[in-house]
């Protein structure tokens, strides 16, 4: 059965390289955890993606799947499910690695590079060669549940990698051995847009491409949505305005915030630890000047909301995605020259706020906010720039709560809200 929001950890990847490269192995310390064996090619090595293990799809599986599961990168660059490919997983000591990993889940994704013109010839061998392939996973001892899945797409042909191939062949043998097998199918090829903004090179993955990869792993192992809506878009059910001020309503699926005079701030009724928050905001469609902002693990009371703020800011200084303490320190990120340090500020491991800081925000178009809690470490990104990245222990739960800055009149717009909680 083809479980579109699942994806798993056979790899169908491709690189040009041919170079041995080390497999991460189960530690002492993970020796309870449940092993996600991820076996692949170049793209779920994570070939192109800078600091991949921190950013490859497997890594960024293990961070959101957390400490009870332990994912192994089993991804070796330019191989090939078909044993007479020229670079066949079969005969690496990789695939020996993968099967002694006694994992409980398999994610296999492989096929890429076997769309290459000289190993593509032997086309009719690849259905046989999959269902064997994945039968030495099936049947090892720890039984592991076996996800075959569908390559990403090919955002340019090159290499011998074609989208042509991958759609009318790869994709068609992939979904007849799983249902030959009864296995489940992750859907990588419809999951990660076909998008220049997903991909290094055109056939692999840059970080945001193996976000969504990790996303929908993610998903198929957990049997779950990874993203919980926090807005329904037909009502304002478990958000509230704790001002005697400004009104929130739904216009068109979105969240509209407007003021008669006065900042304020909508919140969640329900507060979060940590967690992975999405939103998009548009600021309003004048020059004049208007600001914003995504507090999380903020505190709440009646006419006040103070704590952590991702900021949007379109003054001349441009410190969008910066992280601004409302109602009690001021500026944390970026600094400024009277910032008095505070004990609770461990470290700033993004402290220089550059070009690509400062063009992030674009004025007059909607603009995606990513904020990641995880104990003390925060993240902030804006339309994919990471802004923001400090070990700060001030707050570790509260409330998120989209600002209004209390111009009247203008109107500050948020859709697409949503939440992934990361349970310890």
């Amino acid at each position: 059965m083809v479980i579109k929001r699942l994806f798993v950890i056979a790899s169908l990847f491709i690189f040009i390289n041919t170079a041995v490269f080390a497999v991460e192995k189960p530690t002492e310390s993970s020796a309870a955890a449940q092993i996600v064996a991820c076996v692949g090619d170049s793209i779920t090595f994570g070939a192109g993606i800078k600091n991949r293990n921190q950013n490859s799809y497997p890594a960024q599986l293990q961070k959101i799947l957390g400490d009870e599961f332990k994912v192994i990168n089993f991804g070796f660059s330019a191989r090939t499910l078909l044993k007479k490919g020229d670079h066949p997983y079969w005969n690496e000591k990789m695939y020996q690695r993968a099967l002694a990993s006694n994992p409980s889940y398999v994610i296999i994704k492989l096929g890429s590079n076997d769309v290459k013109p000289k190993n593509w010839q032997y086309k009719d061998e690849f259905k046989s060669d999959l269902k064997e392939f994945a039968e030495s996973f099936v049947n090892l001892p720890s039984r592991p549940k076996v996800f075959l899945s569908y390559p990403v797409p090919v955002q340019i042909d090159k290499w011998g990698i074609n989208e042509k191939s991958i759609t009318n062949g790869v994709i068609p043998f992939v979904k007849a051995v799983a249902e030959e097998l009864n296995l489940s199918i992750i859907d990588f090829h419809s999951a990660v847009p076909a998008e220049k903004k997903y991909f290094v090179d055109g056939v692999h993955p840059n970080v945001a491409g193996a976000r969504i990869m990790a996303g929908v792993a993610y998903e198929s192992i957990m049997d779950k949505p990874y993203w919980t809506e926090m807005f329904n878009g037909k009502d304002l059910a478990g958000w509230h305005n704790p001002y005697q001020r400004g009104k929130a309503a739904i216009v068109d699926g979105e969240i509209h915030l407007t003021s008669p005079g006065g900042k304020w701030f909508f919140a969640t009724e329900k507060t979060f630890k940590d967690f992975i928050f999405e939103a998009e905001v548009k600021m309003p469609d004048d020059e004049g000047y208007s600001n914003s902002g995504f507090m999380f693990r903020c505190h709440v009371a009646p006419n006040k909301v103070y704590g952590y703020q991702a900021e949007v800011d379109t003054q001349a200084r441009r410190w969008s995605g910066g992280l601004y303490d409302e109602g009690r320190r001021s500026w944390v990120h970026p600094q400024k020259k009277n910032y008095k340090p505070s004990v609770e500020l461990k470290q700033n491991l993004s402290p220089e706020w550059g070009e690509d800081k400062l063009n992030a925000l674009k004025r007059h178009d909607w603009n995606k906010y990513r904020i990641e809690c995880r104990g003390d470490e925060i993240k902030i990104f804006v339309n994919g720039v990471l802004t923001t990245h400090l070990i700060d222990s001030t707050d570790a739960e509260g409330h998120i709560a989209l600002q209004h800055h209390g111009e009247k009149g203008k109107l500050y717009r948020f859709r697409n809200v949503r939440i992934h909680e990361i349970l310890k």
